[in-house]
């Protein structure tokens, strides 16, 4: 059975007595104040309370006695379950409708935190079974894991799933509003059947989004997949591409993403270094293939100040840029340091 919170109920006849001109007592399911106006009440048991909860019905007072007080007493039902009392005190004809709105207004706080908890139980839960799929990289599910992606999120993870990925949940809700969604390292993400992601792709065409969406291929195991279809999102981000982003716009370039053991400390000292300053310009000059007149006109700048710019990442690393397997080495600097400050 729901029980009433002591705190709580304190903190709703507080509120509610700012604006009731009468003092409002909320028992518990044994009949016990938990909460009152009058302080030195809390505590004792309310004999019209008790009648009340053995009775199942509003029980009135007219007279003030040595036991109780002349009030209305009314039932607080929740889920077919007498949980606690109202009582409020002066003429019955007059606080029985207050009566009934206190208990109404504790009936919905109560509903309202039973839903909050079992949301968070349920994002908890979710989030575990998240941990578990990654943590089992190669796919060695127990059944347990088995039944309750396909119970719970209707998730085959013995079949080929895609995993599209975005940071933005609201583009995810849009595009899969019958998908659950899941969370990971601030990214939210849904694993769709193969034959889901061809109309997906589609769909995505046509789509007005607001912040890069990933759309990884159908393979197994599932976890490395989710990993991949993350790496093409850094990827896909570092290279400041277009907000639909499927794996073969950026694959040549996921080496990027493993190489960070072969960095010389020296060189990635001087990248972080010019980092905030450059990144933009070696960016751009790599996506017009190292075409100084299209790079001057992304960027607004003249001619010679890109040379200027590409001069200066040359002097400060050693690597020159207009050679493109030097260009391929300061970018796999840059991501490093870009992955190192997202």
């Amino acid at each position: 059975m729901q029980v009433i919170e002591a705190r709580q109920a304190q903190v709703i006849v507080d509120r509610l007595m700012e604006d009731i001109p009468f003092n409002i007592n909320i028992m518990d399911a044994q009949g016990i104040i938990i909460a009152s106006g009058e302080k030195d009440r809390i505590g004792h048991r309310h004999y019209a309370a008790v009648q009340s909860i053995s009775k199942q019905k509003r029980i009135e007072v007219y007279r003030d006695t040595v036991y109780e007080k002349k009030g209305t007493n009314t039932p607080i039902v929740y889920q077919n379950d007498i949980i606690g009392v109202v009582g409020i005190s002066g003429e019955p004809s007059q606080v029985t409708p207050f009566a009934n709105i206190v208990s109404s207004f504790v009936v919905l706080l109560i509903q309202e935190k039973s839903e909050f908890k079992n949301e968070q139980k349920r994002l908890n839960q979710k989030k575990h079974f998240v941990k578990k799929m990654i943590d089992n990289i190669d796919g060695n599910y127990d059944e347990e894991l088995i039944t309750e992606g396909l119970d719970h999120y209707k998730v085959n993870l013995m079949e080929e799933n895609a995993c599209i990925l975005s940071k933005n949940k609201k583009d995810l809700e849009e595009i899969l509003d019958d998908h659950e969604i899941f969370y990971y390292e601030s990214f939210y993400f849904c694993l769709v059947s193969s034959e889901m992601h061809s109309v997906l792709s589609g769909q995505l065409e046509s789509s007005d989004l607001s912040d890069i969406i990933i759309i990884g291929e159908p393979q197994l195991p599932t976890p490395s997949m989710i990993m991949e279809t993350l790496d093409y999102w850094y990827l896909a981000d570092f290279f400041q591409l277009a907000n639909k982003v499927v794996p073969s716009d950026i694959k040549a370039f996921t080496f990027l993403n493993s190489v960070s053991e072969t960095l010389d400390d020296k060189i990635f000292d001087s990248v972080k270094e010019i980092y905030q300053d450059y990144y933009e310009t070696l960016i751009v000059f790599a996506k017009t293939n190292c075409n100084y007149n299209e790079t001057s006109k992304q960027l607004h700048i003249h001619r010679n100040t890109l040379a200027y710019r590409l001069q200066r990442i040359t002097d400060m690393t050693g690597l020159n840029p207009n050679l493109w397997y030097e260009l391929c080495t300061l970018l796999m600097y840059f991501m490093t340091n870009y992955k190192a400050i997202s």
